[in-house]
């Protein structure tokens, strides 16, 4: 059949559709991929991780409950707690729920004790670190 070659790296493949997805996703996107799985992140430090863990060595946690896979235990507890056992974490200054404690701690700093990153070239605001660093880097092509 037709072989359709990416002009970047050596990636082939019969499907052209796939080829525009190849290489959307691996050279023209600014989302970091693994390069041994469908994994992509916005944050290099994040793929960096992923590639580290233990997920590529053979090792996953798996849920009994879903077809939800991890390398590390501690997010396949986090996972059953909030998506199988309805496990929340509420705000003491407001209803707000979340389904992981680090989200709490995120939602009560930027909301209730002004911790926030403001943007001095836009009205962008948000409580995420990384996220303020990537939206400086994506729309405003500053970098860190």
């Amino acid at each position: 059949g037709i072989k359709y070659p990416c002009n970047q790296c050596d990636y082939q493949t019969g499907d052209k559709s796939a080829l525009m997805k190849h290489q959307k996703s691996k050279h023209e996107s600014l989302e970091y991929s693994c390069n041994q799985c469908e994994y992509q992140t916005e944050i290099k430090g994040s793929l960096k991780a992923h590639q580290k863990s233990l997920l590529h060595k053979g090792v996953k946690y798996c849920c009994s409950k879903c077809d939800y896979q991890t390398a590390k235990q501690g997010n396949l507890r986090i996972h059953q707690q909030s998506v199988h056992e309805g496990v929340k974490y509420t705000c003491n200054q407001c209803d707000y729920q979340a389904t992981q404690p680090g989200n709490l701690k995120v939602h009560q700093q930027s909301l209730h004790n002004g911790v926030n990153y403001f943007c001095n070239h836009c009205e962008y605001k948000t409580g995420w670190k990384h996220k303020f660093t990537k939206h400086q880097q994506v729309k405003h092509s500053m970098l860190w």
